[in-house]
């Protein structure tokens, strides 16, 4: 997969996703400084079907 990847910070989208057994890596559960949300978009892909690769392309919208 290839695309681009953009680093989410605001606190309304740190609650949307947040798992309650999370604080055993963020003792300061979701409003800690170090918890973030990374969003991957992908552009394009590869994968193998019968001993050959397809390619996968996305359009931007």
């Amino acid at each position: 997969m290839k695309g681009k990847v953009e680093i989410l910070t605001t606190q309304e989208t740190k609650n949307k996703i947040w798992k309650k057994g999370e604080t055993i890596f963020y003792k300061k559960s979701v409003t800690a400084p170090n918890y973030c949300v990374p969003k991957f978009t992908a552009t394009r892909g590869r994968y193998y079907k019968d001993f050959e690769m397809e390619e996968l392309l996305w359009q931007e919208k």
